[in-house]
């Protein structure tokens, strides 16, 4: 709810910039009128961030009455436009229905590595489900299968004789690449032999629960260079559930998308500067996307582009951010909201990065 005040507060200020002082207004007795009118506007934005629709049909009402540039709000229509663009944006990331998990930090550096299990598979994910059942562990292996592994928890991953075993859950449909994620027990997943089909799978009752096509040419190039079988990368964080793919052209820029996992409805896309070229993966934390890189994709591994949709944090205002050498490239990379680590694969071999943060800049 104070995130939705905060965008709230930032879309009437936006809206409050586009009008001009009412010294430009014919009618005095009119300009008392309409800004009266959008004080009673302030109040509705407070509970309905994006309500913007009013104010742009007064506006265009008052220019129907008045004529094109004769009344204080002349003109705001497209500009009007750019403020709810932004103001979406805004709300995509205050994560309306998203866990009530802590988010106001940056990294600042990957503190150490911890090898939990190895595998003679070189590519899969493994990962925990952060708001329901936290203890579990999801093993998928290799880029495409329809078999999930389920743990009791991280003791019964590491050691294959504890009890209980593990239980063995078969999908309906075969997922493509290391991009899945698990959240709020639903498994989101890259349909394979499909170019953008996305899956929400009920992992309680192993049914297919929705499934959605992710726009903006997702799925038509590897959205990193050496990850030679992941097509969208799907990563959750505080904020909810996100895809990164690639942008058009050879080693793009890459697309990334807020989704909304109730309805799998697109909040928001934002075409970032980092490019999937030399790239191996890439995660959200805090509504940043940090991408890791690698020359050939034999280390050293670093993080190198860094976007952030509020544009609060910038490249400038971190360090050099390596990971421990490794000598191949990670298969996946998945940042877990509730414990503030990394999952990652990484040669066979499942890894969890500690990391180093701190509180991020206000916005101003």
């Amino acid at each position: 709810m104070t995130a939705l005040r905060r965008a709230a507060a930032v879309l009437v200020l936006l809206l409050a910039a586009l009008l001009p002082p009412p010294r430009c207004a014919q009618d005095p007795g009119m300009v008392h009128y309409i800004y009266q009118r959008f004080q009673v506007l302030e109040v509705g934005v407070n509970e309905y961030p994006l309500n913007s629709r009013y104010m742009l049909a007064l506006c265009q009402a008052l220019e129907t009455e008045y004529g094109t540039g004769k009344h204080p709000c002349a003109g705001v229509g497209g500009r009007l436009d750019e403020a709810r663009v932004a103001a979406r944006a805004m709300s995509a990331l205050a994560g309306a229905g998203a866990p009530a998990l802590s988010c106001d930090n940056m990294l600042m550096g990957v503190k150490s590595l911890k090898i939990v299990k190895k595998t003679v598979d070189t590519h899969g994910s493994w990962m925990k489900d952060a708001v329901s059942n936290p203890q579990k562990v999801y093993f998928l292996i290799g880029s495409r299968n329809k078999t999930v592994w389920e743990f009791a928890n991280l003791r019964a991953f590491m050691e294959d004789s504890t009890k209980p075993a593990p239980r063995k859950l078969t999908l309906t449909h075969s997922w493509q690449g290391t991009g899945q994620v698990i959240h709020e027990g639903f498994l989101f997943f890259h349909n394979q032999g499909t170019l953008n089909e996305i899956i929400k799978y009920n992992l309680q009752k192993r049914t297919v629960e929705d499934r959605m096509l992710l726009p903006g040419g997702a799925g038509r190039a590897l959205v990193y260079q050496h990850s030679a079988s992941t097509y969208i990368d799907l990563a959750v964080d505080e904020h909810g559930l996100w895809a990164i793919h690639s942008g058009p052209g050879v080693y793009g820029h890459l697309v990334l998308t807020k989704i909304e996992p109730g309805t799998l409805g697109v909040e928001h896309s934002w075409d970032t500067p980092c490019r999937s070229q030399d790239a191996e993966a890439s995660f959200l934390l805090c509504g940043v996307l940090y991408v890791v890189y690698s020359s050939g994709g034999h280390g050293p591994h670093r993080i190198t582009c860094v976007y952030d949709p509020l544009g609060a944090i910038s490249e400038d205002d971190l360090p050099k951010l390596f990971f421990p050498r490794r000598p191949r490239s990670h298969s996946m990379i998945h940042y877990n909201p509730r414990d503030k680590q990394l999952y990652a694969w990484n040669d066979g071999n499942q890894i969890i990065y500690k990391l180093q943060t701190k509180r991020k800049r206000p916005l101003e």
